[in-house]
C-alpha cells in the first residue's frame, strides 16, 4: 500500500499486529537503499547479524553478473568513505575495491586494492594491493606496499627463502 507517498519506504510493524507504519529514514529507488539519520551522535548503521547457535556470521556480497563472460580488471565492488573537505565537497577519502586480474575459468586470480586521498592534490592513490597468486595455499599471493611500512611490537618474524634489501642499513 501506498502510505503518504512513501512508496519506497522501510515498513514496520507498530504496537499491535494490524498497525503498519512507513518511516521515510529509508528509501529505495531501484539502484540506491538510503539510510538516513539526522539526529545527533546517532549515525545510521547496516547490521547484518545471524542469531543462531553457529559458525559464521553475516556475509556481505558484491557480485557482477555481467550475463557476459568475465574479464581482467572488472571491478567486482567496491567500498568508499565519503566525507566533506574544509569546502563542504563531498570527497573520497578513502576506497577498497575488488576486481579481477585473471578470469579464466580453472585458473581465476582476484586482487584487492586500499587507495587513500593524498594530500598532494586529494586525488585517490593505491597504498596497498593484494594479488592472488598460484598456489592454493596463497604462499604465492602477494601484498605491495606503496609507501612505508611501520610494524610495531616486540618481535617481527620473516618466514622467507630469499630477502632482498636495497637499503642495506636495516
Amino acid at each position: 500500500n501506498n502510505h503518504s507517498g512513501n512508496e519506497n519506504s522501510l515498513v514496520t510493524i507498530g504496537s499491535t499486529t494490524t498497525q503498519l507504519d512507513a518511516e521515510s529514514t529509508a528509501t529505495y529507488n531501484g539502484q540506491t537503499l538510503h539510510i538516513n539519520t539526522a539526529t545527533d551522535n546517532v549515525p545510521a548503521q547496516l547490521l547484518l547479524e545471524h542469531s543462531f547457535n553457529d559458525t559464521t556470521g553475516g556475509n556481505m556480497l558484491f557480485r557482477l553478473d555481467k550475463g557476459a563472460a568475465g574479464a581482467a580488471n572488472d571491478v567486482l565492488g567496491t567500498i568508499k568513505w565519503q566525507g566533506d573537505d574544509a569546502n563542504q565537497n563531498l570527497t573520497n577519502y578513502a576506497v577498497i575495491k575488488g576486481d579481477v586480474v585473471a578470469a579464466t575459468g580453472g585458473s581465476e586470480e582476484g586482487r584487492l586494492t586500499v587507495q587513500l586521498a593524498q594530500t598532494s592534490n586529494g586525488t585517490l592513490a593505491d597504498v596497498m594491493v593484494l594479488t592472488g597468486g598460484d598456489d592454493t595455499d596463497g604462499t604465492t599471493s602477494k601484498v605491495v606496499v606503496m609507501g612505508e611500512l611501520q610494524v610495531d611490537g616486540d618481535t617481527t618474524t620473516i618466514n622467507t627463502a630469499t630477502l632482498e634489501v636495497e637499503d642495506l642499513n636495516i
